[in-house]
């Protein structure tokens, strides 16, 4: 994906699958973005989409063969009383010193292309309204909020049946 109009004056390097090798990279553009370590959740997903092509997708952007973004999605078709498949982008992070070049809507741009591929007609996400560059990016990728409420509780506090 060399699309110069992404950072004016600068061409970014292809948007490449994510390997296993990426794994510990992830990890740390995770923890300098979040302050926590996530090291079970991207270990298990980057071997689960070895093995399952079909439903997860991992993207990654390389600066000289060192990843400084990735994003992974999963496609779900008839959760939620779904008529079609859509797509939950369920991470994604751009190493704080490669920021402002177009990484992220890089990444987006890679995965929105690999879901028509697919079929797939709808992109949805969460995010945390505290996270201000997330919310622009997501604002400036075409998110908006969606017509519905994702709900939430503790499970074991408290007896609800």
């Amino acid at each position: 994906m060399n699309d110069p109009s992404i950072t004016p004056g600068r061409t970014l390097e292809p948007i490449r699958p994510l390997a296993v090798g990426d794994v510990a990279r992830i990890i740390a553009i995770d923890h300098a973005i979040t302050g926590r370590r996530r090291d079970g959740f991207y270990q298990r997903r980057v071997a689960a989409m070895q093995k399952h092509r079909d439903e997860l997708i991992g993207l990654g952007h390389a600066d000289g063969g060192r990843l400084s973004g990735f994003a992974l999605a999963s496609i779900l078709d008839g959760e939620f009383d779904g008529r079609f498949p859509v797509a939950m982008l369920d991470a994604i992070g751009v190493a704080p010193d490669a920021r402002g070049r177009g990484i992220g809507r890089a990444l987006l741009a890679a995965l929105d292309a690999e879901l028509r591929a697919r079929r797939v007609r709808e992109l949805r996400t969460e995010a945390p309204w505290h996270s201000a560059s997330l919310l622009r990016l997501f604002a400036g990728a075409g998110f908006v909020l969606a017509p519905r409420a994702i709900l939430e509780r503790p499970t074991q506090e408290k007896e609800y049946i």
